[in-house]
């Protein structure tokens, strides 16, 4: 999640000529004016805590915490090109989450009421903090700064699932703290709409209509910031006509994420086929078994340290997975693996990996990226004649359920792929 920090270092390589204007920016007002200088050089007024996915468990790495000076604007709506970021309102000071979700925001203003925003891509809520002593450390109570449950408490990206037989894998919304009443038909009102696979559908919300409705075009794929394809439970053909809608939703801006038979998004179409060396449908099924994460990424280095601090595995960097599949025999460059299993039959190979689009493109030009699992997450039978949430287990979350919660809010941060020469990755 690359570093605000970014937007505000921009400044200085402003022309000569701009000083007076940058001058002019930098005058202070608003909160600015209660920021203070401490007696003692070394000590400054800072809030401290952590922050949380709504379900108030799972602490979030690499999230921005900031105070805004102005009134927060609102986010535009759908599937945009975030290159670089989404730039926060009028920050005065930011702070980014470590990987146990906290942070230490410094030279906080003092006094009532101070505003604070927690921002990762178009995640957000806004909370206000009764007061700030001056000098001090201000630490929020547990939870304060929690991501939203639902649309009264913040902003929440507005997100597609085309529901499959094979992977309930919109069960994870439900998991990481997310209202059931946020998860509706694309007529309902709310942010995570369910759509039925059109070649074997998975559960439905009411009202629910087919997916075919939501590739109708690159503009109703527009408007919603993430598309989550769930496995069918069999190969069924995309038409040309929807694989290349899909493909300008991407390079638009779009987040696609796709699990085992969805494949056939990927496989058959350029560019998108170009990204791996596929080779579908391959046997015997791979067991289940322990999987490794690349750590030489920036991302796979932060999601094995989170998925160890969260208790998903005991050691770094491995993680037990099930349901898997081989249906690709490697990845082809700039596309990364992120996790791999020495399989006794296959040898090593990558089961996910990811892309960012238009393909072929420089990293500093793409806008969108395509994250691709080679297994399923949720396996819970037969779900076409459920009604959401009858489809979804209760209990604690698995390894493999953390695993997906992390690629979530990964997935609709601002734009990957992951690895920058400078080590940013977005709010």
């Amino acid at each position: 999640m690359r570093h605000a920090s970014r937007f505000f270092l921009r400044a200085a390589a402003l022309p000569l000529g701009l000083a007076p204007m940058l001058a002019l920016a930098q005058t202070c007002t608003g909160l600015c004016l209660q920021q203070v200088t401490c007696p003692n050089p070394a000590v400054t007024t800072t809030v401290s805590g952590r922050v949380y996915a709504p379900n108030g468990v799972d602490p979030l790495p690499g999230v921005l915490v900031y105070v805004p000076n102005a009134p927060v604007s609102a986010f535009a709506a759908g599937a945009s090109c975030r290159n670089g970021g989404t730039p926060p309102t009028s920050p005065l000071v930011q702070a980014i989450t470590g990987i146990d979700g906290s942070f230490t925001v410094a030279n906080m203003p003092a006094g009532a009421n101070i505003p604070l925003v927690i921002q990762s891509g178009k995640w957000r809520r806004q909370i206000v903090i009764p007061n700030v002593a001056q000098c001090t450390n201000t630490a929020l109570a547990s939870n304060a700064a929690r991501f939203p449950r639902n649309k009264t408490e913040g902003d929440i990206p507005q997100i597609a699932v085309v529901t499959g037989n094979g992977d309930a894998a919109e069960c994870i919304f439900r998991k990481v703290g997310i209202d059931d009443a946020e998860v509706s038909a694309s007529s309902g009102t709310g942010r995570i709409h369910l759509f039925t696979g059109a070649g074997s559908a998975g559960a439905q919300a009411s009202g629910s209509v087919s997916e075919t409705a939501l590739e109708a075009s690159t503009a109703t794929l527009g408007a919603y910031d993430m598309v989550m394809f769930a496995c069918q439970a069999n190969q069924f053909a995309q038409t040309p006509f929807a694989q290349q809608n899909l493909i300008g939703y991407a390079n638009a801006g779009g987040r696609v994420m796709a699990t085992h038979y969805e494949y056939t998004w990927l496989y058959n179409v350029a560019p998108f086929s170009g990204t791996a060396s596929w080779n579908v449908q391959q046997s015997p099924i791979p067991a289940d078994q322990t999987a490794f994460i690349n750590q030489s990424t920036t991302d796979g280095l932060q999601l094995a340290q989170w998925l160890q601090f969260v208790g998903a595995t005991t050691t770094q960097g491995q993680i037990p997975l099930q349901l898997l599949r081989h249906d690709y025999d490697g990845v082809i460059p700039p596309s990364q693996s992120w996790i791999s299993v020495n399989d006794a039959n296959f040898g090593t190979m990558s089961v996910q990996y990811s892309f960012g689009t238009p393909v072929g493109t420089a990293p500093t030009k793409q806008c969108g990226r395509v994250q691709y699992m080679d297994y399923h997450v949720e396996s819970t039978g037969n779900t076409t004649s459920l009604v959401f949430p009858a489809e979804c287990s209760a209990g604690a979350m698995t390894p493999q359920e953390k695993l997906l919660e992390y690629l979530v809010f990964d997935l609709t941060k601002n734009l990957e792929p992951p690895l920058f020469a400078d080590g940013f990755e977005g709010p």
